[in-house]
């Protein structure tokens, strides 16, 4: 049977997806950087690895490209969709899901403050994208790509 009143120590939330919602930018970064290795990685291509993370579609994309006679290293895929997606980031305005500041406010005084961001995220893109939905305050510790 649940507590009624649960009294966690800390509660852990996930930036993108679950904080802001950064999904398309993401799948444009990926699907420019194939474009432009001559291969076609669109939305239904990216929405079958929703969640999976961008080293899984690194691969992917390297496999695709493999098909096709190329030899492509999955890490440098990476660092040019990062470099896209960095750039995509700078030109947009990053801002929190419907009603997640006033969640974290209830979620926030529930475990006396100790909330936590646990991200794959890589960590100067989480703290952009902290700064620029303005959620830094909410949150003791952050998790990410290095600390995972």
């Amino acid at each position: 049977m649940r507590d009624e009143h649960p009294n966690p120590t800390k509660m852990a939330f996930d930036l993108e997806g679950t904080l802001v919602d950064l999904e398309k930018l993401h799948q444009q970064a990926f699907e420019h950087v194939a474009e432009k290795l001559g291969l076609k990685f669109g939305p239904e291509e990216f929405h079958a690895f929703v969640g999976a993370g961008d080293a899984a579609i690194a691969k992917e994309i390297a496999m695709l490209g493999k098909l096709t006679q190329y030899e492509l290293d999955p890490g440098e895929i990476r660092k040019a969709k990062n470099k896209i997606y960095e750039d995509l980031l700078n030109a947009h305005t990053i801002t929190p899901r419907d009603g997640v500041p006033e969640y974290l406010e209830k979620a926030k005084t529930l475990v006396g403050g100790d909330l936590v961001i646990a991200s794959i995220t890589p960590d100067e893109m989480a703290q952009k994208i902290i700064d620029g939905a303005r959620l830094g305050p909410f949150f003791k510790h952050v998790l990410t790509e290095s600390s995972i």
